[in-house]
């Protein structure tokens, strides 16, 4: 179960038909039909996993720890008085808002507890407060904690999410009034306690979660269960209502739905000495087929050990009907290529990825369109090429007026959250379109490992996801600098004029330092800390200096490497110095960002990759476990893919960018839905990325994108044949050293190179030769006119979008230079 902090504020209508309260289509109305041609379609029990917990937050203690989900802005950190002991968090702007969850709406008063920031001499502060938009009062702060009340008019508050909005007549900072402080914060006023009616001072705090036992789901009073499902159709939610022990004559059950990111206007207050013993039911009308999200929430007085008691909690329905929404896990490894999974014949250990594959359908042929990172995943999520899109090399804007595969999900009633471990996807580069949690931030440098990535994304599952969802988890592990983090590397020390400042490593991540420079020459010194590897040459990516009116000269120990696009590389055996020049008359305090990294031989290249290869795999097996563990699983379509390969040394490249050979752009693509899709189907068939978006949205009835160069794969998912495409691949400049655009088709690829009026044209036949080292473009002619003529056919029949280009600062393209970019 993952706690949350939202609900909807609503309306309540006690009793059992809602048809005289609010206009809402979604509600509910008793039932009274028939239910002999029903059965259940949702078992509440078996969902308890996916449900978020929410708690009725009457009295926000705003000086504890756990008060930081309520105040939203305009709050410091909670305090403890040195003096007293009373805990308290200041206001530190002129407007504050905070926000709480309310299981019942009969509070008539809004209290609170407070203080202004004043000292000798000081004007009066003032406060006024509004709740949900309704203006409810304002006061004049008398010196020292004092308790005020506020009047709440019928109809400002309601069940579920409740928003308090406090303004101030003035803030002063600390330092400018108080001898002695050094308080730099601008502060208005210290609270203690916010309250919906009396605080609940000395009462016991609801500790317990939800819980389920047997047939039962127990909801401790203050508590609630929310769950977002889809609706079949005859839908009728039927339950068992009962109070234990039976003397708890203070407990009521409070129920409502809702359709999702709208309010409820409808409530139902429930009494269990009335119902026990019976089922109650209710119709949900006019929601057959839409997402809605149900609350099962117990109130009354939580001083004891009441618990109230759902009866094996459902929803009933046309089984053959509408079909229970599905959720969405995509799974893209960076730079990963497909012969080194065990399931695609590679020799690496990569059991959890090989898992998914013999569980689902494998996709043998499946190919990137192009292969860096930025385009090859904007493809993926608009199914349309890089030229359509125009998302041509990283540090590009993909346009927002592209659909998306996120925003379809989304729209169809589906939580949207993302993790990402590369820089390059960040939301400056329009990437998070359809994400309602976006997690692209990187506290170190543009990159995250796989334990990271994991980390992140069960953090989230557990806060915040709800079934059904859509997660989208990207890792990066194979990338380079080719350095597995379950390894450690070579440390060095960094000395500025004689006095340490830090330490690096030589696993290829940033670290950033303070320097504080005086006029004229420094001295920047790498010492190595231990043995590390005799002989070993290392390259250092980075040394960027914050303030760009620092020089920096190499001194000793280095080999420099000027560069015709990008900064000075710099490799050293270590020890090795550097000096900084400082040519001002005044010392100047800035910063450094270094990264370093082993060079290393091809067999040692394979070698990391490998290691990293293994990693990622078994991160990912412990992401499924942990969504497994979380009840996140049940009912999920996996999808399992990399954005493009790696060269790793096949036709005498490293990397990835710069070459259209399927050491590059042949991936792995793996679609599992478990009941829903043969488990070990393999398809040879040539499909790639931009078939994706479109299979989706076919398998799961969401809209599809209206201009797609990919198809649904559906009808090879299921055994069937489909007529065989072409598939367009491409690379650009700068990135790339040339222009190269490739088709493949009928077994055979042709790529077309050009620089300025250099062009050169390639043909492979890669059923007979899949490493694509027989060049046929002076041998077979025949084939050669047939493909380059079709690819020109293609590309002159496609719309080309314009490029937007990102603003980095230096900082961003010194990340990029220690990915591999900016060549």
């Amino acid at each position: 179960m993952r706690h949350t902090f939202s609900l909807f504020v609503i309306v309540s209508c006690a009793g059992l038909a809602l048809s005289g309260c609010g206009g809402d289509s979604i509600g509910l109305v008793e039932h009274t039909g028939d239910l002999s041609a029903t059965g259940v379609v949702i078992d509440l029990v078996d969902r308890l996993g996916s449900a978020e917990i929410v708690r009725d937050g009457a009295t926000i203690d705003i000086g504890s720890t756990g008060s930081s989900a309520a105040l939203v802005e305009g709050w410091g950190e909670p305090e403890t008085a040195a003096d007293s002991g009373l805990t308290f968090a200041w206001v530190v702007a002129d407007r504050a808002t905070l926000e709480t969850n309310l299981l019942r709406d009969d509070a008539r008063e809004l209290q609170l507890r407070c203080r202004p920031f004043d000292w000798n001499g000081s004007s009066q502060q003032r406060l006024s407060i509004a709740v949900n938009g309704h203006e409810v009062g304002d006061a004049v702060l008398a010196p020292g904690f004092h308790d005020y009340s506020f009047p709440l008019p019928g109809g400002t508050i309601g069940e579920g999410l409740n928003r308090v909005e406090l303004g101030f007549s003035s803030t002063a900072v600390p330092a400018e009034h108080l001898p002695g402080n050094t308080d730099q914060r601008s502060l208005a006023a210290a609270f203690q306690w916010v309250s919906f009616g009396p605080p609940e001072t000395g009462r016991t705090v609801v500790s317990k979660d939800p819980t389920a036992h047997g047939s039962e789901v127990l909801i401790p009073p203050g508590t609630g269960l929310r769950y977002r499902l889809t609706v079949p159709k005859d839908g009728v939610l039927d339950f068992g209502l009962a109070a234990r022990p039976s003397t708890a004559d203070h407990l009521r059950g409070r129920i409502w739905v809702a359709k999702p990111g709208d309010p409820a206007t409808t409530s139902v207050l429930l009494d269990p000495s009335v119902t026990a013993g019976d089922r109650i039911r209710f119709d949900l009308p006019s929601a057959a087929g839409h997402v809605v999200e149900l609350v099962l929430a117990s109130t009354g007085d939580a001083r004891d050990s009441a618990t109230l008691v759902y009866h094996t909690p459902r929803i009933l329905g046309d089984s053959n009907g509408v079909a229970e929404i599905a959720s969405v896990l995509l799974i893209v490894v960076d730079t990963l290529r497909s012969d080194y999974l065990g399931s695609y014949g590679g020799e690496v250990e990569t059991p959890n990825i090989d898992a998914l594959a013999a569980r689902g359908v494998r996709f043998k042929d499946a190919r990137s369109h192009i292969p860096i990172t930025g385009p090859s995943h904007a493809s993926l999520f608009t199914s349309l090429l890089p030229m359509e899109h125009g998302v041509r090399n990283n540090a590009q804007k993909l346009d927002r007026g592209f659909p998306t595969l996120a925003e379809s999900l989304r729209s169809s009633g589906r939580q949207t959250a993302a993790v990402i471990s590369l820089g390059v996807l960040q939301r400056e580069f329009g990437f998070d379109h359809g994400f309602e949690i976006y997690g692209d931030g990187f506290p170190r440098d543009w990159l995250k490992d796989a334990a990271e990535v994991t980390d992140e994304a069960l953090n989230i599952a557990e806060k915040s996801l709800a079934e059904p969802y859509f997660l989208w988890v990207h890792y990066s592990d194979p990338h380079e600098p080719y350095a597995p983090s379950d390894q450690t590397y070579p440390r060095f020390g960094l000395r500025l004029n004689g006095k340490t400042i830090g330490e690096i490593d030589a696993g290829g991540r940033g670290f950033r330092f303070d320097l504080d420079l005086p006029p004229g020459d420094s001295v920047l010194e790498f010492l190595p800390l231990d043995e590390g590897d005799p002989g070993r040459v290392y390259r250092v990516d980075n040394i960027l200096i914050d303030d760009e009116s620092i020089g920096i000269d190499a001194i000793e120990g280095w080999n420099v490497i000027p560069r015709l696009m990008g900064r000075t590389t710099y490799e050293s055996k270590f020890p090795a110095s550097a000096r900084l020049t400082n040519p001002t008359s005044a010392a100047v305090g800035t910063g450094v960002l270094v990264s370093c990294k082993k060079l290393m031989s091809m067999p040692e290249i394979r070698e990391a990759y490998t290691g990293e290869t293994e990693f990622v795999d078994g991160q990912i097996g412990r992401l499924l476990v942990g969504l497994e563990e979380r009840g996140l699983m049940d009912n999920t379509l996996v999808i399992f893919a990399s954005d493009h390969g790696e060269g790793l040394g096949n036709h005498e490249h490293v990397g990835h960018i710069r070459q259209l050979y399927d050491s590059l752009l042949h991936v792995p693509l793996i679609f599992v839905w478990k009941g829903h899709l043969q488990e070990g189907r393999v398809v040879d068939e040539v499909v790639s990325l931009v078939d994706v978006f479109p299979t989706v949205a076919n398998l799961l009835g969401i809209d599809s994108p209206s201009i797609s160069s990919g198809a649904s794969l559906v009808p090879l998912l299921h055994g069937e044949s489909m007529p065989s495409r072409p598939v367009i691949a491409a690379t650009y400049r700068p990135e790339s050293f040339s222009d190269k655009r490739a088709i493949v088709l009928d077994g055979f690829k042709y790529i077309l190179t050009w620089k300025d009026d250099r062009v050169g044209e390639e043909l492979f036949d890669l059923t007979l030769d899949p490493g694509e080292l027989e060049n046929l473009a002076q041998v077979n002619l025949e084939d050669l006119d047939r493909l380059r003529e079709e690819l020109e056919r293609l590309v002159s029949e496609i719309s080309e979008a314009s490029v937007v280009e990102a603003e980095l600062s230096e900082e961003e393209k010194a990340h990029l230079r220690a990915l591999g970019y900016l060549h």
